[in-house]
């Protein structure tokens, strides 16, 4: 018996357009889990965003690790790897609702997303409660969905005088 959940096709593709939608986000910039999840159509699923990241190899992954005996390496994970890690998706600028580096079960990846984030001239804060914040007026990247019309909603009917 697998030890570990395997990865179904739905979940794998819902994990490329996450990584796809983040690496849009522009160095300098930071974007929320539940914008990400809004730009992908799925708004009701910005905790599944952060499930994709926390699955988000940290470099590609040899193919030759699959093997019977090691179930606990998913095969759709080793192949997305290869396109989507931690090298070629800006994980970092994935900030909560509020601005707020999540915390994790390592606090060295809270700090390690700090420091990549100050690399990038974003301004992070440390509030009273010792948690990472960035200004989200200033550093937040928040475009709307591709089908979304920007336009206003004038009257465009031809109408003879």
């Amino acid at each position: 018996m697998s030890r570990n959940r395997r990865i179904n096709d739905e979940a794998v593709a819902f994990y490329i357009a996450t990584y796809e939608e983040i690496c849009k986000i522009p160095p300098g910039k930071v974007c929320l889990y539940g914008h990400i999840a809004r730009l992908i159509y799925r708004p009701q699923n910005s905790r599944l965003v952060g499930q994709a990241l926390k699955n988000l190899p940290m470099q590609s992954l040899d193919p030759r690790l699959i093997t019977e005996e090691n179930d606990q390496i998913d095969g759709n994970l080793v192949s997305l790897s290869s396109r989507f890690n931690g090298n070629t998706v800006p994980w970092w600028r994935v900030v909560s609702s509020q601005g707020i580096i999540s915390l994790r079960g390592n606090t060295n990846d809270v700090e390690r997303q700090k420091d990549k984030l100050v690399e990038e001239n974003v301004e992070v804060l440390q509030n009273r409660k010792g948690n990472y914040t960035i200004n989200l007026n200033e550093f937040g990247w928040f475009p709307a969905p591709e089908d979304e019309d920007d336009s206003d909603d004038s009257d465009d009917s031809d109408e003879e005088n």
